[in-house]
């Protein structure tokens, strides 16, 4: 009898859930803006200082032949201005007969300047938004987002979607930039032994096979670097590769490195590669090891055969050149005085007692501690082993 009676019970409560009005029906939830993009600029507006927000929204079903929707098939494109952050905010709500939401971004696109000059005032918004996401993707760009925010996809149906697939797959596997999260940027900036960086969107003016209503597009290549909450200047992809050679585990990538031997050009893929840095101490002074240890494939040999000993100098010039890269993006790191690499603060976790000395100047510490990398290069396959192919002269 008392089974029963739950049973019944259980029953008329889901009876009423299913009866229950409430924000959460389809009708509200077709009234609201998915917001896919957004972008933050600092502009001048009439002689004064003024926040400017885009945000790009999904435009909807698209109706197909026979009245069947299609899915999403595009973006609409908004802005607004304020002499706030929020009351631009507001000003794009406006704009648009739906509810913003917020809580499926793909990216936050940072204009030049607003990087420069007030990235607190929008990191703590997105991070005290209600609706915030801790993987949201942060990317930098030179000049205003808005501008960018205007660009078209070339391959997806939405530009959100194309950026977040190039972000997610395709640049951190070819080494010119990698991914950065709201999450990771933000334990970065509150870091008190390591500078932050974030990915850099570029337009790109494409020109094969794109319709002529395509006026530009993005490309996910190099980084933005910072010293504190500002914005210091730009990697480019060969530092930006120097670069996640030093800080990032690789796994599964398609990173080309031209080789020359004789006067013949050839490529070493990368396709996997770990790296470790220690610090040593030395008469008081602070030194860094760096230890990369990459594995590859050579798929064209620009003719020669790969014996076992053309494979041994293969491996020993990738090793030289792959150093080269990875020393020169400690340089640049140096040039602008900023410790993005961790060098501090894997030293502030391993000898917590030599940080506590160097903490006030941990910066010119970094600049100014000697430097050694070390690189190991094995090539795994090849696609030209063994004897050539008998073409005709």
């Amino acid at each position: 009898m008392q089974r029963g009676q739950r049973y019944l019970g259980l029953l008329l409560s889901l009876l009423l859930l299913l009866s229950a009005g409430g924000c959460w029906s389809s009708k509200d939830v077709e009234e609201l803006g998915i917001v896919t993009l957004v972008g933050y600029d600092r502009i001048m507006q009439n002689g004064q200082e003024m926040w400017q927000e885009s945000i790009r929204i999904l435009s909807g079903l698209a109706p197909a032949q026979g009245g069947k929707p299609q899915g999403l098939s595009s973006e609409t494109l908004f802005k607004g201005t304020g002499l706030t952050l929020q009351q631009a905010g507001m000003n794009v709500n406006l704009r648009t007969s739906r509810l913003p939401f917020y809580g499926d971004i793909v990216g936050a696109i940072i204009g030049e300047r607003a990087a420069e000059e007030n990235l607190r005032d929008i990191v703590d918004l997105l991070l005290r938004h209600p609706q915030a996401r801790p993987r949201t993707y942060i990317l930098v760009c030179q000049g205003e987002a808005f501008k960018l925010m205007q660009s078209e996809p070339e391959m997806a149906k939405t530009l959100s979607k194309e950026l977040g697939e190039m972000v997610e797959q395709r640049v951190c596997r070819l080494g010119v930039s990698f991914p950065v999260t709201l999450a990771q940027f933000a334990e970065w900036l509150l870091s008190p032994d390591r500078d932050a960086l974030a990915s850099e969107v570029q337009p790109v003016y494409p020109k094969e096979n794109t319709p002529k209503t395509v006026s530009r597009s993005l490309l996910v290549s190099g980084l933005a670097v910072f010293r504190g909450p500002k914005l210091i200047g730009f990697l480019d992809k060969e530092d930006a590769l120097g670069t996640q050679l030093i800080v990032h585990t690789i796994n599964r990538a398609q990173i080309a490195i031209p080789l020359s031997e004789n006067g013949r050009y050839f490529t070493y893929q990368v396709m996997s590669g770990r790296h470790k840095v220690i610090p040593l101490l030395q008469d008081g002074q602070v030194s860094y090891r760096v230890e990369i240890d990459v594995k590859g494939a050579v798929f064209d040999s620009a003719g020669q055969e790969l014996s076992v000993q053309s494979v041994k100098n293969i491996e020993a010039l990738a090793a030289d050149k792959i150093r080269g890269i990875a020393l020169q993006a400690v340089q640049k790191a140096k040039d602008f005085h900023a410790d993005y690499l961790g060098f501090s603060q894997e030293l502030h976790r391993t000898d917590p007692a030599e940080w506590e000395k160097i903490q006030p100047h941990w910066r010119e510490n970094f600049v100014e501690a000697p430097v050694d990398v070390e690189v190991k290069a094995e090539v795994l396959t090849g696609g030209s082993v063994g004897a050539k192919l008998p073409l005709k002269p």
